[in-house]
């Protein structure tokens, strides 16, 4: 059989339920019509699986399933195992592992939002001084989809009225800390 010169069956209506394709070196292709689920099999010493020890492993099969009209549904491969290198297909386990990591990891980022935004919450629900000459010490709590935030805070007007200084510090259940300062000056 030549490398170049592809060889393609057809198939046609009075075509037998199995057929099979001998290259002469060695490979066998068949197609099996009659089983359950129609299966290619390709038999070549340059195509089988071979453990880390040497030894022939289960072959990676192609299962062609029908639906119930009997119309053939995309092909399912069998038997991969988890690709190690960068170039390696992986399979469903793998897939399912590196969606869940993922998941879980945004799930992650999400409460640590909602954390964040209960501690701003609680910044922003701080009391502070409005007379000249006063200052004020005060306390704030939030809650924002189940995390909660908490701030203290000190706040100070100058005896003219035109200075404003307050400062703050907050943090949130996931254990985070935040601080806040500023000054103002009105005319």
């Amino acid at each position: 059989m030549n490398d170049e010169a592809p060889v393609t069956v057809k198939p046609t209506g009075n075509a037998p339920a199995t057929v099979k394709f001998v290259d002469g070196q060695g490979t066998t292709v068949s197609l099996d019509k009659t089983a359950p689920q129609p299966t290619v099999k390709i038999d070549t010493p340059l195509a089988h699986v071979y453990n880390e020890d040497g030894s022939k492993a289960d072959a990676v099969s192609l299962v062609v399933n029908k639906d119930d009209k009997g119309n053939l549904q995309p092909v399912t491969i069998h038997n991969v195992a988890p690709g190690k290198r960068g170039t390696d297909a992986v399979n469903v386990d793998q897939l399912k592992a590196g969606l869940t990591q993922i998941h879980n990891r945004l799930g992650d980022i999400a409460d640590e939002a909602d954390a964040g935004t209960a501690a701003a919450m609680a910044t922003a629900g701080l009391p502070q001084a409005y007379l000249p000459g006063k200052s004020m010490v005060s306390v704030a709590g939030s809650t924002y989809r189940g995390k909660q935030g908490y701030a203290v805070g000190f706040s100070a007007i100058s005896d003219g009225g035109n200075w404003v200084i307050k400062g703050s510090v907050n943090g949130h259940t996931r254990g985070h800390f935040g601080a806040t300062v500023g000054a103002g000056y009105q005319w």
